[in-house]
């Protein structure tokens, strides 16, 4: 037998009056809800009401609510069921005056209804009082990366890069003493040209070079010597210097001459633009690795330091770093520095580092040689804090549906959640998920603050 309908309309929950409303489909659909990531169940098409019907409506105030209840019947009226439940007010109407109709869709009133119009509440959880659960936690340090004079900071904390920007400071004993970075790698763009024949073998020694870095078969060293600075070219990192000259000023050209007893002609002009590479650790812990940490300056270098307060030089773990010289002349992933030159990674194992500051070279960060030079960092240069003001999400949604007046409660258990504690790989008795996996909210102060030694005193939620 084929179902039949009847509508019953009440007036801001008075009684209840059978009404007659005209439609063309009240099939069920699920529609998702706009902004959100559920479903709901709408009735299709619309209802329009006449004659008496129009004038019990259009006589009412626009802020009268009209509720509808949809009845069905399978037995020729002898028993009804609810179908469907609705709501509309005399704004969502269209009204035609001279035929005396009223057309609506009216929304539907289920379970989420309460739950999507308290959406944009809030709600302070402080005085709302949820379930306290006190939570361990270890805040990790974060290695970060700078080129003197450049505008970026690399940051990675085990595994994870990001970058952020930064002031510029081109001075590496300010860096060092004021914002402790310590100087991690020491590069020059050294483009070398002249007559420089290879006497013995052959081959022309020009090319770009960094220091104790080959080019090709030829090292460039540089040596220290008071306010003096020698640089030699060698072969193959030999010790036999092959040509030599002394520098006062550490930037510029400069003529490097053919050594006596080399077998070397010629001369070899560099031209010494510097990029130093620097280091730090920040951190939250007095001491790693029985080296005391020192305070971050208030002006840091950049904006912000993640709530650290403490900060160790990294100038010794050089080889965690790498100058790469070498392009490729087809499109990479790394960009472009100019026409048909396009950067290339070492290797998959490598991280591209301040990309902002790249020119003739890239740097690229070797996880493993950080983890060689400095056994677990990440580990034993964390500081173990212990949060006394968590509230476990179950708690934390049961208060606030109490907090909107709403008859609604909320538990750990699958039955209210089976993204929070469902686990399909288990028999449908079992309500509670085994892994001991929770989720927890704390406010953000709590966490953000560098020495939490005080409890937020707000935590808005809506």
């Amino acid at each position: 037998m084929n179902p039949i309908y009847q509508f019953k309309l009440s007036i801001n929950g008075g009684t209840q009056q059978v009404v007659h409303p005209s439609y063309s489909s009240l099939e069920k659909e699920w529609q998702k809800e706009s902004n959100f990531a559920f479903f709901r169940v709408s009735l299709t098409g619309k209802l329009t009401f006449q004659a008496s019907e129009y004038t019990l409506i259009t006589n009412r105030s626009i802020n009268d609510k009209f509720e509808l209840e949809l009845l069905i019947s399978y037995d020729n009226s002898s028993t009804w069921n609810n179908y469907w439940n609705g709501e509309f007010y005399l704004t969502d109407c269209e009204i035609n005056e001279d035929e005396m109709t009223v057309t609506v869709q009216p929304r539907t009133i289920d379970n989420y209804k309460a739950i999507v119009d308290a959406l944009d509440k809030e709600i302070d959880l402080i005085p709302a009082a949820p379930r306290l659960v006190p939570l361990k936690y270890h805040k990790r340090p974060v290695v970060q990366f700078y080129i003197a004079g450049q505008s970026v900071v690399g940051n990675y904390m085990d595994g994870i890069y990001w970058e952020q920007s930064s002031n510029v400071e081109s001075n590496v004993t300010t860096l060092n003493n004021t914002y402790k970075f310590g100087l991690l790698k020491e590069c020059l763009r050294v483009p070398a040209t002249g007559a420089i024949n290879d006497f013995f073998w052959g081959i022309d020694i020009s090319g770009n070079y960094s220091i104790d870095s080959v080019s090709g078969t030829y090292t460039l060293t540089k040596e220290i010597q008071g306010q003096w600075a020698n640089y030699f070219i060698t072969y193959k990192n030999q010790s036999t210097k092959l040509y030599g000259a002394s520098s006062y000023n550490p930037l510029g050209t400069l003529v490097l001459q053919a050594m006596s007893g080399s077998g070397m002609t010629g001369e070899v002009t560099i031209d010494r633009q510097e990029y130093n590479l620097c280091a730090r650790m920040i951190c939250d812990v007095t001491e790693y690795k029985g080296i005391s940490t020192m305070s971050l300056p208030t002006n840091d270098l950049v904006e912000t330091t993640y709530h650290y307060a403490l900060a160790l030089n990294k100038e010794s773990y050089g080889s965690i770093a790498q100058f790469n010289y070498l392009f490729d002349s087809e499109p990479t992933q790394w960009g472009m520095f100019k026409s048909d030159q396009y950067y290339l990674r070492p290797n998959d194992s490598y991280i591209p580092m301040v990309r902002n500051s790249w020119e003739e070279i890239s740097i690229w960060l070797y996880p493993y040689n950080l983890q060689v030079a400095s056994p677990n960092m990440f580990e034993e240069g964390a500081k173990e804090i212990i949060n006394t003001d968590c509230y476990p999400i179950d708690s934390v949604l049961d208060v606030m549906l109490q907090k909107l007046g709403l008859s609604l409660t909320f538990k750990p258990t699958l039955l209210y959640s089976q993204f929070l504690y469902g686990d399909t790989t288990m028999p449908d008795n079992v309500k509670i998920k085994k892994v001991d996996y929770r989720l927890y909210i704390t406010p953000k102060s709590n966490i953000l603050k560098g020495q939490y030694d005080q409890a937020a005193q707000k935590a808005i939620v809506t």
